[in-house]
């Protein structure tokens, strides 16, 4: 390992190395849900994070991790002859055996990027560079720690060192190239080579097989009202801070059992179009608490991804009453509608401003929290193995910023240009005051703080805010091909996909963060999470991947 520099970007979890997507990964998911069945026993929200093995020059170890997973005690549970069946030899890699031992006792392992990889095939020019550096994530030689430097392997030692090596004398000696046969209890060493001690009973890799949860469709939850059915919330769950009749999908934040609230939450707004009888409406959002799959596995595909990154999800299927506004009302009175009809012309925008009510909401409520991320209901955390909402809340707090926008850089022209669909807001005085005086904006139709009309769509209204003096210095706009990206980029855009390399890569493309299914893409949603990897991580019966 060649030490370039002092590195600069902190270790953000327990562990983490080279980002070795080019090394052979875990097999399957039965060798992570064994991990995390051991790893939830200390850290109840733990996920594995990390296929591949990572932990080569160049790592760093957090002390208590090292204690704890390394103990003999802790060891001794884990089943290496079960993980051998499933995975090889391989697990006698320090760089993997390391991973396994930590995620055993819940210790997140993730790359860092710090520690690099050197390579000695990389292309020269530009074009080439940037397509090798976003295959090979490893290669960043401007990280501290440059792996694989092996320049000097195979050199002589000097003749003072050399004298220093002796030959067996025995002509049999012992074998110590065996992987994996040195083995103790307690104090007791015993003989080389052995097999790995048989684990205890419960602590065996197949003691449970992987479960696929699935959340009830309406036949178990007829109690609830319609519009509350067929969504992956936990019924039994009513925390104090829930917001109306608010749902709690799940919630893993470290310091929910300590009473001490923040973290962050990821909010979506769940609602059904009036009367959700017609043959569109069917289409999009189901009908009598049956979900469509497109919908059902983009919630739980978000669901799994804030499990896996320790935060928390609401779902609001109820829309706040009244929803017609004095302005609306008083436009249809004069065009002699009536209240049903002025309803369902105006629904639409009034679902889209629901969302910055609620935003509103949870940034005010008592629970405190550090960040609230606002997602359309087609928006999918496609991600697992990242922690997107803390790549955000980095990315805000490193800008000095509030409020985290995507603009549609992945059409043709759309660079600059907002999407409403995704807001992630720090919990400051002026987020609180921007998205409180949003909706008093579309309520009344005008806001005297902001000097400004709203009645239109919210992201007009965002997208006019940005022209706006100080506003640009509080908002930070990102790219909408990493947090925002359309799915029509999977199977084509009417205006024509910036990038052609999104097309290509697909679901696959590791730039991407969020794919926003929008539109008639919708519908193909449910096919790209569940297949070739299933994003839900329910399997193929499960709540977000079942049939109709």
């Amino acid at each position: 390992v060649v030490v370039t520099k002092r590195h600069e970007i902190e270790p953000p979890f327990d562990a983490g190395g080279v980002f070795d997507n080019f090394n052979p990964g875990i097999d399957g998911l039965e060798t992570a849900a064994y991990l995390e069945r051991l790893g939830q026993e200390r850290n109840p929200g733990f996920r594995v994070r990390w296929f591949h093995f990572g932990l080569t020059g160049g790592t760093y170890l957090r002390t208590e991790a090292i204690l704890d997973a390394f103990h003999p005690d802790n060891i001794a549970r884990i089943d290496f002859q079960g993980l051998v069946r499933k995975e090889g030899e391989k697990v006698w890699s320090s760089d993997l055996s390391m991973h396994l031992a930590l995620s055993a006792r819940g210790w997140v392992v993730y790359p860092w990027k710090e520690a690099a990889q050197k390579f000695d095939d990389v292309p020269k020019d530009g074009e080439a560079l940037a397509k090798f550096r976003k295959e090979y994530p490893a290669y960043r030689p401007e990280a501290a720690f440059q792996h694989a430097h092996k320049e000097r392997y195979g050199e002589k030692l000097p003749e003072e060192e050399n004298k220093l090596l002796v030959g067996f004398h025995d002509p049999t000696p012992p074998d110590v190239t065996c992987h994996g046969c040195v083995w103790y209890t307690g104090d007791f060493r015993w003989p080389i080579p052995s097999e790995a001690p048989i684990a205890k009973p419960m602590d065996k890799f197949d003691a449970v097989k992987p479960g696929l949860v699935a959340v009830a469709q309406a036949g178990v939850n007829d109690e609830l009202p319609v519009g509350a059915r067929g969504l992956n919330i936990d019924v039994g769950a009513k925390p104090a801070w829930l917001k109306k009749e608010d749902g709690l999908v799940v919630d893993t934040r470290w310091n929910q059992e300590l009473g001490k609230g923040g973290g962050i939450l990821l909010a979506q707004t769940i609602l059904s179009n009036k009367g959700g009888s017609s043959a569109a409406d069917a289409g999009d959002w189901g009908t009598k608490g049956y979900r469509s799959r497109w919908l059902r596995a983009i919630l739980a595909t978000n669901g799994a991804h804030i499990k896996h990154h320790n935060h928390a999800m609401v779902l609001r299927w109820q829309p706040t009453q009244p929803q017609l506004t004095p302005w609306q009302l008083e436009n249809c009175a004069k065009e002699n509608k009536d209240a049903e009809a002025c309803g369902i012309e105006n629904e639409r925008e009034n679902f889209n401003w629901e969302k910055h009510l609620m935003l509103s909401e949870y940034l005010e409520s008592p629970e405190r929290f550090s960040y609230v991320m606002l997602l359309d209901a087609d928006a999918a955390l496609v991600r697992t193995d990242h922690n997107t909402l803390g790549e955000m809340a980095a990315a805000l707090e490193m800008a000095g910023k509030d409020l985290l926008v995507a603009d549609e850089d992945w059409l043709v022209g759309g660079q600059g240009r907002v999407n409403g669909g995704l807001l992630f807001a720090r919990n400051t005085p002026w987020t609180r005051k921007l998205f409180k005086d949003l909706f008093d904006c579309h309520y009344t139709g005008f806001n005297k703080d902001l000097n400004f009309y709203c009645t239109s769509n919210e992201q007009i209204a965002l997208n006019d805010l940005m022209s706006r003096p100080s506003f640009p210095d509080h908002i930070l706009v990102t790219s909408g091909k990493k947090f925002n990206r359309g799915g029509c980029t999977v199977w084509g855009c009417g205006e024509g996909i910036s990038d052609e390399s999104m097309h290509k890569l697909g679901m696959t493309d590791p730039d991407l963060e969020v794919m926003h299914f929008m539109g008639s893409s919708k519908f193909g949603a449910a096919d790209a999470i569940c297949s070739p990897r299933d994003l839900t991580e329910e399997g193929p019966q499960g709540y977000g991947c079942s049939g109709e």
